[in-house]
């Protein structure tokens, strides 16, 4: 092209009867040009950061054409900056950073602006009213869910990890206390105000709820376990487990009314279920309507006997997984006075032959919450309210503790829960109140 053209241009001084060749080469020449940028704007132009978390590139884009030099206006924060060749911003914010705007420029033969809105803040991108009451967090993909038991607009929150921002909000009649995921992508809720419970069921394909599909017990609780949801009815000591999204009867335990049944984990073809106010670790059969034939383990030797206390009732089991064979389950180990004064404990049994191979010593008193993610068991414990809690890891496939993520004690606050958003980064509930009021905030670790 630049050979013949060179050639036309030549031409082109031979005289007027070349005029036309003339305009239609420099027709040519015009359609090689970059066009005029235009339409400039950024992938990303209101973000929210957490400090200390890696951020996502942020990319400028043009309708038309583009340019190969920027600059911004005001300074980025510490930690952030812009490549003045490509316009990327990039980086690691390092402190929190009140929202701001900032004005990019992009220049070539034309000049034009864009603007970039930035926050670095430790909460998620919801005014400190939205999320007040916070009872548990799960994640999913790029997405945290929230229950929020707000006296005045109980619901779910859907969260963006990657923004920050509420994505969703799904109202409750009554406020929700735990939630579980189907495996034909609904969410299943647990409600409850202390005098009346229920279960509702989200879809989240077509992000819509229906309220309240059944009553259920007052003090209640639901998790999943090998594609079943199940749900618990703390007081009467009944678990219904079903499975797809509509709670209708497949297999029902009674575990005994006084029992206090908190969790649920099946190996081996067997249903471990923990039982805080029992001795006890029970085994069913969950393929039987009733549970089949049933068997137990004592895990009494567990039992909190720190030296100046009255021995307590029972070990206080809470959580409860399970991985190659193996069942984990995590020991508040709480005195008679639901004081947290032992050590927390994770026991690890032998799905086979249901005897128990080793324990496992938590940092933290009183697990009060647990996720699992890949092979590994996130444990909160909050102590006894005093910010000496915190959250650690267990490996479940080499059965061992593989340290702290992140401690009450460095956040200034009580951690009620925690789920992790990415190797280094989670998302924490906690309260400075002695959870009167429970929070949401990003994490580094």
């Amino acid at each position: 092209m630049k050979t013949s053209t060179f050639i036309g241009l030549a031409g082109c001084l031979l005289g007027a009867s070349l005029f036309v060749a003339c305009d239609i080469l420099n027709d040519v020449k015009d359609s090689n040009k970059e066009p005029s940028p235009s339409g400039f704007s950024y992938s990303t132009p209101g973000a929210f950061y957490a400090p200390n978390v890696a951020i996502a590139s942020d990319t400028p884009h043009f309708t038309t054409g583009g340019v190969h030099h920027y600059s911004i206006s005001p300074a980025l924060p510490s930690g952030l900056s812009l490549d003045t060749s490509t316009g990327i911003i990039s980086g690691t914010p390092v402190a929190e950073l009140a929202t701001t705007t900032y004005t990019v420029t992009a220049k070539s033969d034309t000049i034009l602006t864009a603007s970039v809105t930035l926050t670095v803040s430790h909460w998620v991108g919801v005014s400190k009213d939205s999320l007040q009451d916070v009872s548990q967090m799960l994640v999913r993909g790029g997405e945290i869910f929230v229950a929020n038991r707000s006296s005045t607009n109980p619901g779910v929150a859907v969260i963006d990890t990657g923004t920050g921002k509420i994505t969703a909000y799904y109202s409750e009649q009554l406020p929700p206390s735990s939630m579980a995921f189907t495996q034909d992508n609904h969410l299943i809720i647990t409600e409850t105000n202390y005098v009346q419970g229920a279960v509702s069921s989200v879809d989240l394909t077509n992000k819509s709820i229906q309220k309240s599909v059944i009553s259920f017990g007052s003090d209640n609780f639901t998790d999943t376990a090998t594609g079943k949801v199940f749900l618990f009815d703390r007081t009467t000591g009944v678990l219904t487990g079903f499975t797809g999204h509509a709670p209708n009867l497949n297999v029902t335990f009674n575990v005994q009314a006084g029992s206090n049944p908190y969790d649920i984990a099946i190996s081996n073809g067997k249903a471990f279920v923990s039982r805080y106010d029992s001795k006890y670790m029970l085994i069913l059969d969950p393929t039987q309507l009733g549970g089949g034939t049933r068997d137990s383990i004592d895990l009494s030797q567990y039992v909190s006997h720190h030296p100046v206390d009255t021995a307590a009732p029972a070990p206080r089991m809470a959580w409860v997984t399970s991985f190659n064979g193996y069942v984990f389950v995590a020991l508040q180990r709480l005195n008679y006075k639901y004081s947290a004064v032992d050590t927390g404990l994770v026991v690890v049994i032998n799905a086979t032959t249901k005897q128990i191979t080793s324990t496992i010593p938590l940092h933290f008193k009183n697990a009060l919450s647990a996720h699992v993610v890949g092979s590994t068991w996130y444990i909160t414990g909050i102590a006894n309210y005093d910010q000496s809690g915190g959250v650690e890891k267990i490996d479940l496939a080499q059965r061992i503790h593989t340290g702290n993520v992140v401690t009450a004690q460095s956040l200034s606050a009580d951690i009620f829960d925690f789920v992790p958003a990415g190797d280094h980064s989670g998302y924490v509930a906690y309260s400075t109140d002695y959870g009167y009021t429970t929070k949401v905030k990003k994490v580094a670790y």
